[in-house]
């Protein structure tokens, strides 16, 4: 299980635990580092969105729904960008 993964899990775990709050900022940080470079992906974000961590279906994937864009992180940390 790769290092990406297993935080954000446990991020997720936290946040069903207590309160979004507190973890936005990390994920919208992580958004930001992975789509830095990308322009269009930039544009593409919404300012106000939220970045949203859920499982992706009823695999042993995350999704981050980032607004116009989302991004699936799988177990061995194998990051897809999905516009």
């Amino acid at each position: 299980m790769g290092r990406i993964y297993s935080n954000l899990k446990t991020i997720q775990r936290k946040i069903k635990e207590t309160d979004y709050e507190p973890f936005r900022v990390i994920l919208d940080k992580f958004v930001t580092l992975i789509t830095y470079e990308d322009t269009y992906l930039m544009k593409r974000r919404r300012e106000n969105k939220f970045v949203d961590l859920k499982n992706n279906g009823e695999g042993e994937e995350l999704f981050l729904d980032c607004g116009g864009f989302g991004i699936i992180i799988d177990k061995e940390d194998n990051i897809s960008i999905h516009t």
